[in-house]
């Protein structure tokens, strides 16, 4: 396996295993970071669910331009680890690509939750 496939194999097992990242968003020159719950895909993109009246939404419309930490559990003994990164940010408007990012979202986040609440309501 080359490095290049290493690196991925290493960035996938990273945001497998997270489920909160922090997002950086910035207009006029003012920068802003929040914590938000994710998913990703098979092609690395990160998808999240926010209402349309939080700052970073709004910002998002104006400048596409993000950056992202991931950062995974650690104590100081620990080698760190985490991913982070730039991109461009937007807006799901198609009914598949809404779908697609729910199903992933609702798969990572909600999952045990769901799960046992289903277990519960079968007793």
């Amino acid at each position: 396996m080359d490095v290049s496939n290493k690196i991925r194999k290493l960035i996938e097992e990273y945001l497998h295993q997270a489920k909160l990242m922090q997002l950086a968003t910035s207009v006029n020159h003012q920068p802003w970071v929040c914590n938000v719950w994710f998913a990703t895909d098979s092609n690395l993109n990160i998808y999240w669910i926010s209402s349309t009246t939080r700052r970073h939404s709004h910002e998002v419309i104006i400048n596409k331009k993000v950056a992202g930490a991931v950062a995974l559990p650690q104590t100081p003994a620990d080698t760190a680890r985490g991913v982070q990164f730039q991109g461009t940010a937007e807006m799901l408007t198609k009914k598949h690509d809404i779908a697609k990012a729910t199903l992933l979202f609702s798969k990572k986040i909600f999952s045990k939750t769901i799960c046992s609440l289903c277990m519960r309501n079968q007793t």
